[in-house]
């Protein structure tokens, strides 16, 4: 009997993620300490530089060897949404955009879909999982999510998206009153914040921010007041 496919935690992605965001900056580091000896030379030539190496790090790297530098030392590894194969390059080169456009929002949808997908996952029609299940402990490795539905009621997806925009409208109504409520007029009105303003300001988007991601995650699950699932009789 065929195992089933193990995908990694969240944590472990973001690890990746971070581990090839320190690479690219080195690069990047390294092309600015060089970026005097290129004045000289065309806009193209100074540019190409970061460009290939973007290019490699993430698109190629994915499709040839199904992975970034980070997800191969993390042991996971990308591959098409239906089958085992790797991406082709033009699918990588896709993914690759809709991660950078999407940005750290994109990994909230991890928490939400069937087969743990960031949004940029879903878009390019990829999946991330673990490249040898054998190598890591239960439980970091992770099974599809399904449905209870044998034993609950869920709403339907048109019922889970208008609570959890409500939630979403409400949350950020009560950001933007209660900075206008805690940050001075200096701040609020010329951006000129004294540390306690900044600071305070960092607390509440951090309240939002995970409030938002609460409200989501446990609204597509069915566990937000509102749009709970209901045990069957």
């Amino acid at each position: 009997m065929e195992e089933p496919t193990k995908y990694p935690r969240l944590l472990r992605r973001v690890q990746a993620l971070l581990i090839d965001s320190l690479i690219f900056f080195l690069i990047i580091f390294s092309w600015w300490m060089a970026f005097p000896l290129l004045e000289e030379q065309p806009t193209w030539i100074r540019l190409i530089y970061p460009a290939c190496a973007w290019l490699i790090i993430d698109p190629v790297l994915v499709s040839f060897t199904g992975g970034t530098p980070g997800h191969h030392l993390r042991h996971i590894m990308v591959l098409k949404h239906s089958g085992n194969a790797k991406l082709g390059i033009l699918q990588s080169l896709i993914r690759s955009l809709l991660k950078a456009v999407t940005g750290w929002w994109s990994f909230i949808f991890v928490l939400m879909t069937k087969r743990h997908q960031a949004l940029h996952d879903l878009l390019a029609g990829s999946v991330v999982v673990i490249k040898q299940p054998e190598r890591l402990p239960g439980f970091e490795q992770l099974e599809a999510r399904f449905q209870d539905s044998d034993n609950y009621h869920y709403p339907s997806p048109a019922h889970k998206l208008s609570i959890i925009l409500l939630y979403l409208t409400i949350e950020t109504l009560a950001y933007i009153a209660v900075q206008a409520f805690l940050l001075s007029d200096s701040c609020l009105i010329s951006q000129s914040c004294s540390p306690a303003d900044s600071l305070i300001s960092l607390i509440l988007s951090l309240l939002w921010l995970i409030g938002v991601t609460a409200s989501l995650v446990l609204g597509w699950r069915g566990y937000l007041p509102g749009a709970r699932r209901r045990p069957k009789d």
